[in-house]
């Protein structure tokens, strides 16, 4: 009776096998964080100038630095908003800390620089720009050109041969020299190191001295006659 039952089914006809179901596509998710908005990397590149240029180099140039590198992390990792806002408060400081800097160095210059005297037209020029700038608060500005200007006339000396008979006051007198023999205690104080036992001149010495006297220097020198 089984037999029978086996042989009526395998007579009937096979049904096709159901089609399995295609797999939903997969949707790719890039785990790469966003690039950096163009918004910071301009206030990462400006604030990082303003570092560069900072004139003293200390502890506290370090940190900023260090706090740069902090805030280029925190981009590259995606956390743009904490990026942002730790940028945004090392940009205040730093520019804080320029501009008190930058004010207080100029006016020191400015003030050091109208202290020369016999300044050269070319000399004469820049003071001016230097005395428009602080008026107007430019201070960085003012700041670069004070430097230069000062470090410039603080330098420039000239020399001087000692000839048969000369004193100090009339070496003063030359007109290529001071023109006026009562300045000769500038010759005195820049060459120290050869007269300060007060030795006769001797032909053929060059004596050194300042292109540009301080004003206080100037007036010392002229006090100290009487």
């Amino acid at each position: 009776m089984g037999i029978v039952a086996l042989s009526a089914c395998a007579g009937l006809p096979s049904k096709p096998l159901a089609k399995a179901p295609e797999p939903a596509p997969v949707r790719l998710v890039s785990l790469s964080p966003p690039p950096p908005s163009p918004q910071l990397i301009r206030g990462l590149a400006g604030v990082e100038l303003e570092i560069m240029e900072f004139p003293v180099r200390g502890p506290r140039h370090m940190a900023w630095q260090q706090r740069v590198l902090t805030v280029e992390s925190l981009a590259a990792q995606g956390y743009a908003s904490q990026a942002q806002q730790r940028l945004d408060v090392l940009r205040a400081e730093v520019l804080r800390e320029s501009a008190a800097y930058y004010r207080m160095q100029a006016l020191r210059y400015h003030s050091q620089a109208k202290q020369f005297a016999r300044l050269n037209s070319d000399q004469y020029d820049r003071l001016r720009a230097l005395d428009f700038a602080v008026h107007e608060s430019a201070f960085k500005s003012a700041y670069f050109q004070g430097r230069a200007l000062v470090r410039e006339l603080w330098a420039a000396h000239a020399w001087v041969t000692v000839r048969s008979g000369d004193t100090l006051a009339s070496i003063a007198a030359q007109r290529a020299v001071y023109d006026n023999p009562n300045l000769w205690p500038l010759l005195k104080s820049a060459n120290k190191g050869l007269l300060f036992r007060n030795p006769p001149l001797q032909p053929g010495w060059r004596l050194r001295y300042p292109l540009h006297p301080r004003l206080d220097e100037i007036f010392a020198a002229v006090e100290g006659l009487h």
